[in-house]
């Protein structure tokens, strides 16, 4: 939760001419009134078709023509691009610096919240057995979903490294907590027992269903931090989603049913109901989704329970944990599985015996991807999905791509809702990039001795700006929080910052970026900074990891 903390903290925004930070366009740019799709094209047999030009695609919008007003081909470079390098305490948010990058990026999630322990070894031993053919045009990251999301290791062509690295993870036997327990059967012969018994399963059903919601906030709030990592690294991305189960479903059903308690007959016959709201968490699913459409990020479910078991280790069937004993049959995991790679582009893979191969695929499916933009009609912004078609005018070809999008109205987020997203962005362990930043900080003699100056650089092209004959208006949260070695939270400082911009400055901070300057004096322990910025009209933000430097964090070893 956010607290006010004794502030050391002016805010100077200053306009200069310098280096703008790079900017790619996202997939799916809502705030902008622009959509972008990237489509894949393959032959029968599989191979990707290139030389495809504007004229031979046919786009909709719910059934309406569209006109593609943009139109770009993806393929691999011919030459192994490098990152740039920062110099000392100097951080960026955006991994490609302007350089172009490998089409096939894709992150492996293992997710050791919705899998159990024989899943995740199998899972293991799979991942490790395809990182052992990995290609140089390859860009592979590996995150673990648990209680937290973490990165175990960020984007690399380091085959080796990877396996390493994956092989000290240890399988987790306490994150995973089955959602459908076999219940007791009731059958006693004394019926006092028996009631107890049965209201004793209606209640650990309880406890279950509210353990499947909290899986379920943990596991689309982690889609939706990936995606704001990724999102503004040029072209198709992909996310392989390693699970052993998919804890929520999408509009299924909404309406409440009942669940039960029963009176022994010493007090009675009559039961005592209570109203259920079933968890379909369309709304987390919106998010997700629609951050994974706007990053070019394109989800490849694979359901861990079709995998072999490792050699020596004896085999068992894997429970599946969707839905709850609450309702049964509420939800699907392999519609939760086909609607996720529908609307974003990906392949589900089921009663599979090779992951390897599914991560293949998706590394390859990025090798050559068309980009086609339109402008939808003003009044199309109603809020609802909108679906999209494509056609090819080729015979004998095969055509993916995200099926629709999310047609939201730009409007400001809700206090509420953007207090949640800056909450998320300060504690996730991913830099969002959504909103470019840069930062230096520097030592600095006020406010007291052991200070330091923090100058954080906003992309300012990633703003909603909104003009008025010559004046630009405009509104930014900055959030400033000093965080311990464990991830705790020292200080957090927020600041609301109006812009009013006449022409001079407009076209100043379009050229060199809206700088933020923070002078602050860090708590003892702390060892870095995070720093949070968000457009209000668009509730897009971009974060930032801030290192203090190293003669100060000498100090903490």
């Amino acid at each position: 939760m956010f607290w006010s903390a004794q502030a050391y903290l002016l805010f100077c925004p200053l306009f200069c001419a310098a280096q703008t930070l790079p900017h790619a366009t996202a997939d799916i740019e809502v705030t902008s009134r622009l959509v972008q799709i990237n489509v894949l094209v393959h032959e029968k047999k599989g191979l990707p078709i290139t030389g495809l030009k504007q004229e031979d695609f046919e786009l909709s919008d719910n059934n309406k023509v569209q006109k593609i007003r943009v139109f770009r081909t993806s393929s691999p470079p011919s030459l192994k691009s490098s990152p740039l390098q920062l110099p000392p305490n100097v951080f960026s948010n955006r991994r490609d610096n302007g350089s172009d990058a490998a089409p096939n990026m894709t992150v492996i999630l293992m997710d050791v919240l919705n899998t159990q322990f024989l899943d995740q070894t199998r899972a293991k031993q799979q991942v490790l057995k395809f990182l052992t053919n990995v290609q140089p045009e390859d860009r592979i990251a590996i995150y673990v979903l648990g209680r937290k999301l973490f990165v175990l290791h960020d984007f690399t062509d380091d085959a080796a490294h990877l396996s390493r690295t994956l092989a000290k993870l240890r399988v987790n036997v306490h994150e995973y907590q089955p959602s459908n327990d076999s219940p007791i059967t009731a059958d006693t012969g004394l019926r006092d027992l028996d009631v107890a018994i049965e209201n004793a399963n209606r209640l650990n059903a309880l406890a279950s269903d509210f353990r499947t919601a909290e899986r379920a906030r943990l596991t689309t709030q982690a889609m939706e931090d990936i995606a704001n990592h990724v999102a503004t690294i040029p072209g198709r991305k992909s996310l392989v989603w390693v699970s052993g189960a998919f804890p929520f479903a999408l509009g299924i059903d909404t309406k409440p049913y009942q669940i039960a308690f029963k009176q022994s007959h010493d007090y009675g016959a009559m039961d005592r109901s209570i109203p259920i709201m079933p968890r379909v968490f369309n709304a987390e699913m919106q998010a997700a989704i629609g951050a994974t459409n706007q990053a070019g990020l394109a989800i490849y479910p694979v359901d861990t329970r079709g995998l072999s078991a490792p050699e020596g280790m004896a085999d068992a069937s894997s429970r599946n944990s969707q839905g709850s004993d609450l309702n049964p049959g509420f939800g699907s995991p392999y519609e939760t599985m086909d609607i996720l790679a529908d609307r974003t582009g990906g392949v589900a893979f089921r009663n599979v015996n090779h992951l390897d191969k599914a991560i293949r695929q998706a590394l390859d499916d990025g090798r050559v991807t068309y980009t086609l933009g339109y402008y939808p009609a003003a009044d199309a912004w109603d809020g609802k999905f909108h679906k999209i078609a494509v056609n090819v005018k080729r015979k004998g070809v095969r055509v993916r791509y995200a099926k629709g999008y999310f047609a939201l109205p730009e409007t400001n987020a809700t206090g509420e809702l953007r207090k949640r997203h800056i909450e998320d962005a300060l504690l996730s362990p991913l830099d969002a990039t959504v909103i470019g930043l840069g930062a230096r900080i520097d030592p600095a003699s006020q406010p007291a001795p052991d200070s330091f100056r923090v100058v954080v650089q906003v992309d300012s092209s990633d703003l909603t700006l909104k003009s008025s004959g010559n004046t630009w208006t405009g509104s930014v949260e900055y959030v400033l929080m000093e965080q311990a070695t464990d991830g705790a939270a020292l200080h957090i400082t927020t600041e609301t910052l109006n812009l009013n911009l006449n022409k001079q400055k407009y076209d100043a901070i379009m050229r060199g970026g809206l700088l933020l300057t923070a002078f602050i004096k860090p708590a003892p322990q702390a060892y870095r900074l995070r720093a949070v910025i968000l457009d209000r009209p668009s509730g897009n933000l971009g974060s930032i990891s801030i290192a203090l430097p190293a003669t100060r964090a000498a100090q903490h070893n």
